[in-house]
């Protein structure tokens, strides 16, 4: 590779490039991803036949509204980029799952999922909004999203136990991620270094941003966000166990772990309170069964997601966030590396979205 290439290598990868202003690697990131990055068609499920032609023709009328006919923007070009290579670079070592057009519609971009039946008896999930915004009330109103999760209407297992099941989740937990849509144009800079033309068409080699240190900054912003999660839905947990009665004795040995914790003058440490809950784990899972087969499900409405959540609903969703954050802090670990580290440094320095979303 010709000196100059390498030199803007590692100009890209160890100082990003903030360029609102640029247009040549914008539009090579927007013309390759958005072409790769294909909602599943809301036409190819079989639930909810009611309404499905109307949630259709809804998301149709609303993604017509915001092609305005202009040049495309960073956010966009960024947005497409992240969706399409957490699923093919396997970011967060899950698969990828991205969403119809309606629950895109609706806030929710792709759902990540873990397929770990084996270990854990389901396979984990977490639904993400992708975000390039810096604009801090924009980001606190997406974050809204966290507290009681989000509804994914149309959804397809890749699980092995579920295989192209469809399924409708509720008060799935949501992280938010991203990065500047400003660094788009450097990223793209940096993507035609590699790009390929192949029958007239452009790519790039599926390793192009496989280790680009935007994914450790993603996942640094995952884990916050579910430990967050974790201790949240912890208290709604030992706020509901506490007032039944006949507890198996790992889970009442469990919640007086807790209440011990909470008497500390400091808020304890999400390490702390999966100690706590973790010798409980098989009698949660029963106890989750068995209160599932007493309590009516819920029928879901429109506005719902804004109730309390019913005690089997914070049960499983504890199940899930524990988990869900066992992976990501495993993917985390198994990709720190100390040679990477300030290269990841400057860009956690540089970005306003990841420096929003941490402090969120």
């Amino acid at each position: 590779m010709p000196e100059s290439q390498l030199n803007a290598l590692k100009r890209v990868w160890s100082e990003p490039v903030r360029d609102a202003e640029g247009r040549r690697g914008t539009e090579l990131i927007y013309r390759i991803y958005t072409a790769l990055d294909d909602h599943a068609d809301i036409e190819e499920f079989s639930i909810h036949p009611d309404e499905r032609d109307q949630d259709a023709e809804q998301s149709r009328t609303f993604f017509r509204s915001k092609k305005t006919g202009k040049r495309p923007d960073a956010g966009e070009a960024l947005e497409a980029m992240l969706n399409v290579e957490a699923d093919r670079s396997m970011w967060f070592g899950a698969y990828t799952f991205r969403t119809t057009q309606y629950d895109d519609m609706k806030g929710v971009d792709a759902v990540l999922e873990w397929d770990e039946g084996d270990r854990f008896g389901f396979a984990p999930r977490l639904a993400v909004d992708f975000s390039g915004s810096t604009n801090a009330t924009r980001i606190a109103d997406k974050m809204g999203k966290v507290e009681n999760g989000v509804r994914v209407k149309y959804f397809r297992s890749q699980a092995t136990d579920e295989m192209d099941q469809e399924m409708t989740l509720d008060r799935l937990p949501i992280a938010v991620l991203g990065v500047d849509a400003a660094f788009a144009e450097g990223m793209g800079q940096y993507a035609l270094l590699f790009k390929q033309t192949v029958g007239g068409e452009e790519r790039l080699p599926p390793k192009t941003f496989a280790e680009f240190p935007i994914r450790f900054l993603l996942l640094e912003e995952a884990v916050a966000q579910v430990d967050d999660q974790v201790q949240a839905e912890s208290r709604r947990l030992f706020d509901y166990l506490t007032r039944m009665d006949g507890l198996p004795a790992s889970v009442q040995e469990a919640l007086a772990c807790y209440r011990s914790l909470t008497l500390q003058p400091v808020r304890p440490s999400v390490v702390s309170v999966a100690t706590c809950f973790a010798p409980a784990t098989e009698d949660f899972a029963r106890l989750e069964e068995q209160m599932k087969n007493r309590t009516p499900a819920r029928s879901y409405r429109r506005g719902d997601e804004k109730l309390p959540p019913s005690p089997v609903e914070v049960l499983g969703r504890w199940r899930n966030l524990a988990a869900v954050r066992e992976l990501l802090t495993e993917k985390k670990q198994e990709l720190e590396n100390a040679a990477r580290a300030a290269q990841v440094q400057r860009w956690r320095e540089a970005s306003k979205t990841y420096e929003q979303l941490m402090a969120s």
